[in-house]
């Protein structure tokens, strides 16, 4: 069979799947739900399809640019329920909607020990119940890697604008719109068969379009000392230098220094099949100027399940200062998480997770408990396209 009738014939199974998913989810006198997965289906077999048929007629690569350069076509689409869009208290507002981000990706082919990559998507949102949300949003990602064998080291830089609400920021009826730019990376050195020294950097903008919230800035510098125990488990221990600078709202905020002491583990501690990362220790957090400071045992703590080729399971558990964007209030932010990947096929993926958080302020008797479940799939055909369909459900007291 030529290429041509292959790429024909995938884009037409794309087509099934896409119309059997939508039926799958269709509800009984929801008239408002129903029509929009008929848009999504239909959508998605005029837009996707045709543009999976064209990744692989062209090689799956847009354009050759040289000395390995090659520059991409990808594309994200999915379908996404929500039983809290606002993420309140008072009022549960549920609304589903179409997200659909294409763009292009600069892959820069390994140079010797380095590699780096360029992506761009623009994304677009539509709303079924809530159609004053509909928005388009810009997301951008630049990646560097470098391993010589004695120096492991990534780079990255963000950029992403959102229209979401959190559990400390939120606003019945409305979604906070900002920008969040990133950058920072991380190295290991090896200093000899049994030591490694570990350090990173960590920045991030937070810049809200409504006044009434604080931007938020955040720089972090961790230093992490790791020595062999093991073949495959090291010992930490180490240090995080953090600043954070608050700006503009409506309330009074404040600026903050955290310094964190930790000790931990890393590596395959109780089965080659477990991977643990495991940091505990000691933080406290300064007010800049004003002479008050908090202090507060800190942890992170993930284990991740790796025996089954087709499943992946993982845990995780947390406490950490955070600053709000209403006043720029200090909080400590405490949480359980459970997640699942199931890889049904080499194409077809299933997850769910479950987080439960509490939050616990420093300058007032606020307090937040959440519990958020998600469950989603994706179908995946290559590298460059990926359809997925996702429920969330969310609890905020």
């Amino acid at each position: 069979m030529n290429s041509f009738l292959v790429n024909r014939f995938e884009s037409l199974q794309l087509r099934v799947v896409l119309v059997k998913v939508a039926n799958l989810f269709k509800v009984e006198n929801n008239q408002s739900l129903n029509l929009l997965l008929m848009k999504f289906s239909r959508y998605l077999t005029i837009s996707v399809a045709p543009l999976l048929a064209g990744l692989s007629l062209a090689g799956q690569s847009a354009m050759q640019l040289g000395d390995g350069a090659e520059l991409h076509y990808v594309a994200d689409a999915a379908l996404v329920y929500e039983s809290n869009l606002f993420l309140t208290s008072s009022r549960r507002v549920s609304d589903q909607h179409l997200v659909f981000s294409p763009g292009l990706e600069l892959k820069l082919a390994e140079e010797g020990a380095a590699s780096a990559s360029l992506r761009y998507q623009h994304r677009f949102t539509s709303y079924s119940n809530n159609s004053a949300l509909n928005g388009d949003f810009s997301d951008f990602e630049g990646r560097v890697n470098f391993d010589s064998g004695v120096l492991l080291a990534k780079g990255f830089v963000t950029y992403r604008e959102l229209a979401s609400n959190t559990v400390d920021a939120n606003r019945d009826g409305v979604l906070l719109e900002r920008s969040v730019a990133a950058l920072g990376g991380n190295a290991r050195y090896e200093l000899s068969q049994l030591t490694s020294l570990g350090f990173a950097l960590d920045y991030s903008d937070t810049d809200y379009d409504d006044p009434f919230y604080t931007d938020i800035k955040s720089t972090s510098v961790p230093v992490t000392l790791f020595y062999k125990v093991q073949p495959k488990v090291d010992m930490t221990a180490g240090f995080r230098y953090r600043t954070t600078d608050t700006s503009g709202g409506f309330y009074q905020s404040y600026d903050f220094t955290d310094t964190y002491y930790f000790v931990g583990a890393v590596g395959e501690l109780f089965s080659p099949v477990v991977y643990a990362d495991v940091s505990v220790g000691y933080q406290k957090r300064d007010y800049k100027g004003i002479g008050l400071d908090a202090q507060s045992a800190s942890y992170d703590i993930t284990f991740i399940y790796t025996g089954s080729a087709k499943a992946t399971l993982t845990a995780g558990f947390s406490r950490d200062y955070r600053t709000s964007a209403v006043g720029g209030e200090a909080y400590a932010f405490t949480s359980a998480a459970l997640g699942g990947r199931y890889m049904a096929s080499a194409r077809i993926a299933i997850d769910a997770s479950l987080v439960i958080g509490e939050s616990d302020y420093e300058e007032s008797l606020r307090a937040e408990d959440m519990t958020i479940i998600n469950f989603g799939g994706s179908y995946r055909p290559n590298d460059y396209l990926t359809v997925r369909a996702d429920w969330s459900y969310s609890d905020v007291d």
